[in-house]
């Protein structure tokens, strides 16, 4: 993630039943959230574009003390995307 930048490309992709954002060569990225991911799994076949508009940093204790056990370092990216569909 540290790599991105803004206006940088990204495919959309899916595992069991989560969307994935990935690189040009399938690196994922990102995982959608579960209530992301069932919204736009339907949608996938409708993508045209995935462009990074920012990239935020997230810090352990910007969250909810329950999901801070979860978390693997003390910050993170988070990348923004606009996703552009057809119709």
């Amino acid at each position: 993630l540290g790599a991105l930048q803004t206006g940088d490309r990204l495919e959309p992709g899916a595992k069991d039943q989560r969307v994935l954002l990935c690189d040009g060569a399938g690196l994922v990225l990102a995982r959608l959230s579960k209530r992301a991911s069932a919204d736009w799994r339907p949608r996938l076949p409708q993508v045209e574009t995935i462009t990074i508009v920012a990239l935020l940093r997230r810090r352990l204790e910007d969250g909810d003390p329950a999901y801070r056990e979860h978390c693997r370092s003390n910050t993170w990216e988070v990348p923004l995307v606009e996703i552009r569909t057809r119709g």
